[in-house]
């Protein structure tokens, strides 16, 4: 068993063809990425076995690549490393398609949840000291296809929720997105985007 992990680049159409993939069966924070990922110098890269090669990497699809667990300490550790701006806060914004507005388990007073249109929407503030719980935060929602969750950074200043429109909340959490996470080989791991010269 392996006993490591590494963040490897992938290169080709076929890990943006993954994530549009998976964005496209998304929700509202989905459908408005989706027209910009392809317009921005970015990266993408997936949480992998430390110190094996193999060409299986470039396919998203089939999972026996990674313990989970392992995934989700890598990607609290590139998650952890993207958020370097000490001025600035990240929140985590992870689409549920397992649940909807109304559903008995949640309630529109609930923290850590806001609603766009009929989705449910998980948040969470990253910070230093719950950054290796981003991996069990990422999976709450999800049935594994799609998982997709989107990194954004606010200055200080300017970290609310309330008081804004739906499309206003949406445009201000949509134009703040500094990295794209979506799941990645039969939902074991992770495929990260981000633009060039924000590192994870």
């Amino acid at each position: 068993m392996n006993q490591g992990f590494v963040e490897l680049s992938l290169h080709g159409d076929g890990p943006m063809e993954w994530l549009e993939e998976s964005l496209r069966e998304g929700g509202e924070i989905s459908k408005r990425v989706l027209p910009t990922i392809r317009s921005r110098l970015a990266l993408t890269e997936v949480i992998v076995p430390a110190g094996v090669v193999r060409d299986s990497y470039h396919n998203l699809r089939t999972g026996g690549i990674l313990d989970t667990k392992l995934a989700d300490l890598g990607i609290a550790k590139a998650l952890r490393q993207l958020c370097s701006d000490e001025s600035a806060k990240y929140l985590l914004y992870v689409e549920d398609d397992l649940r909807r507005p109304g559903d008995p388990a949640i309630s529109n007073g609930q923290a850590g949840l806001i609603f766009l249109r009929d989705q449910v929407v998980h948040w969470c503030e990253l910070a230093k000291d719950n950054v290796s719980e981003v991996g069990t935060f990422l999976r709450k929602g999800s049935s594994g296809f799609p998982l997709n969750a989107f990194v954004a950074q606010f200055p200080m200043r300017y970290l609310r929720h309330e008081g804004l429109s739906e499309s206003e909340l949406l445009a201000t959490i949509t134009d703040s997105v500094v990295a794209v996470v979506v799941a990645a080989y039969d939902a074991e791991s992770f495929l990260i985007w981000h633009p060039v010269g924000i590192q994870p």
